[in-house]
């Protein structure tokens, strides 16, 4: 059986400052990865920073245009071997702790590990530590109704499980990633660390285009079990796109962005 890496993906496009960081964070490290670099812009600086880590790290560098960052992230799969495990940390993402390569080898080496996950740190932008969501024990249940949301880049998947569902699925701009990881679910039941290895930076896609996303995320769950879920949650699939709209316009409120919230909205409609 070939070797199996675990190798490290970064997807950047236009973002030097995100790289230098997301790189930087990978030199720090105690142990050494393989790290391959997915540059889809044109910005002369982001090359610059690609071109410099590349060789401090001895990264596998790839600079050519997409169609978005799951485009940049399928084209990533198709350079390494499906033995490999592939841990995508996009730029501005970074490793939480010197050991974080060394303990995520560690958990995802058995020879029949698929794919895994653990706890991530949730950062503002302005360095403020959000949460840390708690994300075990895994329930199948859980992830499909974003109870317990996973962040792809606590995720450790084997290339061979990434290829066997299709990677992702350029349809959903924002949540192919949940898609997948859903779609993993069905081959394996998921390996779970309870260590923060990663600090994500909020202010993503995902954040600034929320009700994009909640939408996304209720057009999966009609693909991928309408008709199969549990008769006692059935109601929930249809109620699905009314309760992340509601959720969406509370978190607007809170942030300032917009007067009301949903609770204000429906008590002057029905009032």
């Amino acid at each position: 059986m070939p070797e199996s890496r675990l190798v490290i993906v970064t997807v950047v496009k236009n973002d030097a400052d995100g790289l230098e960081q997301t790189c930087a964070s990978i030199a720090s490290q105690d142990s050494a990865v393989a790290h391959l670099i997915v540059n889809g812009g044109v910005d002369t600086a982001t090359g610059d920073v690609a071109r410099k880590w590349a060789a401090v790290l001895g990264s596998q560098l790839v600079t050519e245009a997409d169609s978005g960052p799951y485009d940049a992230m399928n084209k990533a799969l198709n350079l390494l071997q499906p033995s490999d495990r592939v841990w995508y940390l996009n730029a501005g993402d970074v490793l939480a702790m010197s050991t974080s390569v060394s303990i995520a080898d560690q958990r995802t080496s058995a020879p029949d590990f698929v794919w895994g996950y653990g706890a991530v740190k949730v950062i503002e932008k302005t360095g403020k530590l959000r949460h840390i969501p708690q994300q075990a024990p895994y329930s199948a249940l859980n992830h499909a109704y974003s109870r317990t949301p996973i962040c792809h880049q606590a995720c450790v998947v084997r290339v061979k499980a990434m290829l066997d569902v299709g990677a992702f699925d350029s349809r959903y701009r924002i949540a192919s990633d949940y898609r997948t990881l859903l779609l993993l679910s069905r081959l394996s039941a998921p390996v779970v660390w309870t260590e923060a290895l990663v600090e994500y930076r909020a202010g993503g896609m995902s954040d600034r285009l929320l009700l994009r996303s909640q939408w996304e995320q209720f057009e999966i769950r009609r693909e991928l079990f309408d008709g199969q879920l549990p008769r006692s949650l059935a109601h929930l699939a249809k109620a699905d796109a009314r309760i992340t709209v509601g959720r969406g316009i509370d978190l607007l409120a809170r942030t300032g962005l917009i007067a009301s919230d949903w609770r204000s909205y429906r008590a002057n409609r029905t009032g």
